[in-house]
């Protein structure tokens, strides 16, 4: 049998050490922009459910506070804006909630309370350079409760 003679492995060629940090450097210009974007946009998706957590709970607080009794409808008004105060706590949050209250003006007669705030006050818009805004969306959450 002849000896063959084999070609070097590539990695022992002249300049393939170049070569392959060019490559790397390539992957890189593309993976790192996706990947920073996936990580902005968890960033993002993570506040706003914080955010929908803390309407929906203070859509029941503002129910909870609109089924006790007072004697003045302004009282209970107030009573609502302020359990769904101490609940949003953030200011961005509390000075650009909405609350709607329905029913209610019975005994008996259930009572629901809606809370909006909008999305761009509950989390900061990171991917409206994608085309991607959280500009005029709201996060709504309503509860019902029965006055008795």
């Amino acid at each position: 049998m002849k000896n063959l003679k084999r070609n070097p492995p590539y990695r022992f060629l002249p300049g393939s050490h170049q070569r392959r940090g060019a490559v790397l450097t390539t992957e890189m210009l593309f993976v790192l922009p996706v990947f920073g974007l996936v990580l902005t946009g968890a960033v993002e998706l993570g506040l706003l459910a914080q955010a929908r957590n803390l309407v929906q709970l203070a859509s029941i607080e503002g129910a909870r506070a609109a089924v006790a009794s007072y004697p003045h409808p302004s009282q209970r008004e107030q009573a609502i804006r302020n359990a769904v105060a101490r609940v949003l706590v953030k200011p961005q949050l509390v000075n650009r909630a909405q609350i709607f209250l329905t029913g209610g003006d019975h005994p008996g007669e259930p009572v629901t309370v809606i809370v909006q705030v909008p999305m761009d006050a509950a989390a900061p818009d990171l991917l409206a350079v994608i085309g991607i805004s959280l500009q005029g969306r709201w996060l709504v959450a309503q509860a019902t409760m029965t006055q008795l």
